[in-house]
């Protein structure tokens, strides 16, 4: 008796020990290149639809990032001189109310801190006017400002007239209970008429404020 042997349950002519064949390598390597495919096409995607932002950069509308070119603008302070007021915006210089009247004083009376008060005419074809005149003294003053509010029965008319030494400057046809801006421009002295001419029925024009402005 030669001794125990151990029986190969092999198949004939191959080794449980011998190397896989070249066709199982060229699989896996197929498969390996195949996942590294995979994984860049996923990369990929995730940076288009998620895009990363800078410090500076801004997403537009199509998913990109753009970067301002060039340094920051940096805005800079105007050197321009302030544009000057106009005429008689500013704080009145002095009020009618200061002055007195060289005519038709009898008209008017003072109402409130500033304003006039002057009552209509009766009516009557030869009594519609009333007119207060004043001299604008010598002191450098460039323009008259005020408000005219007529008042009377229901959508009767009042035309309020500012003369400047006999030159119309302003005159508005006002109904009852509605309101107008006047103005005149002044150069040098002059005599400052105010009149007003009324409908029937009308009763009086207050005149708020009225100014000379420098």
């Amino acid at each position: 008796m030669s001794g125990n042997k151990l029986e190969d349950s092999s198949p004939s002519g191959s080794s449980p020990l011998a190397p896989p064949s070249h066709g199982s390598s060229r699989r896996w390597i197929e498969l390996a290149g195949l996942a590294v495919a995979v994984v860049g096409v996923l990369v990929a995607i995730f940076a288009w639809v998620i895009p990363v932002e800078g410090d500076d950069g801004a997403t537009g509308s199509d998913g990109q990032t753009t970067r301002p070119s060039g340094p920051p603008t940096v805005p800079t302070a105007s050197t321009s001189p302030p544009t000057p007021s106009p005429t008689g915006t500013g704080p009145p210089a002095r009020y009618l109310t200061e002055l007195v009247p060289v005519s038709g004083g009898g008209y008017v009376r003072r109402v409130g801190a500033h304003s006039l008060i002057m009552n209509c005419g009766s009516g009557e074809s030869d009594d519609r006017d009333r007119e207060v005149a004043y001299d604008v003294p010598p002191s450098g003053y460039r323009s008259f400002r005020a408000t005219a509010r007529p008042t009377g029965q229901r959508e009767t008319r009042v035309r309020v007239t500012v003369l400047v030494t006999g030159v119309v400057a302003a005159n508005p046809v006002l109904v009852a209970g509605s309101s107008g801006e006047l103005a005149a421009e002044l150069d040098g002295p002059a005599r400052l008429i105010l009149r007003v001419t009324c409908d029937p029925g009308a009763a009086s024009a207050t005149f708020v404020d009225p100014a000379l402005y420098r």
